[in-house]
């Protein structure tokens, strides 16, 4: 699976471990030691998104969360492929279908809110899907 960005964010009920972080950083992103400590300072006012300059596949992606495990950082990866996006959509969709046929109607609620928060225009359907960047996609 292909990436186009990484939101960096704050895990507020963990304490900041920034060496952990900053390593964390640098094993997704090509960036330098003082970079990756600015950006670690500025995660107490918000999330940081980074555009990425190479493809990330999923082995670097479990690698980089193994750097992050306890540093209190999370990392959200932005998908690049609107099918694969899409995708993603149609098997929320279902879930929340099933969910409401056997009566979990909590969980149908979450993954309906869900879907309305990442597909504002709804699920295109896949004729319609251009394989372009998409800046705010499912991570």
């Amino acid at each position: 699976m292909k990436y186009s960005s990484i939101t960096f964010s704050r895990i507020l009920d963990q304490e900041l471990n920034k060496i952990h972080a900053i390593k964390g950083i640098r094993s997704f992103v090509s960036m330098g030691l003082k970079e990756s400590k600015d950006l670690v300072e500025d995660l107490v006012n918000g999330p940081c998104n980074i555009k990425l300059t190479h493809e990330i596949i999923n082995a670097d992606v479990v690698l980089g969360q193994n750097h992050l495990d306890g540093s209190g950082v999370r990392a959200q990866f932005i998908v690049t492929n609107n099918k694969i996006r899409n995708a993603i959509g149609r098997q929320i969709e279902g879930t929340a279908t099933w969910s409401t046929i056997a009566g979990q109607y909590d969980l149908a609620k979450e993954l309906i809110t869900l879907l309305s928060k990442y597909f504002p225009e709804g699920i295109v359907p896949d004729a319609d899907v251009e394989e372009t960047e998409e800046s705010n996609g499912l991570a």
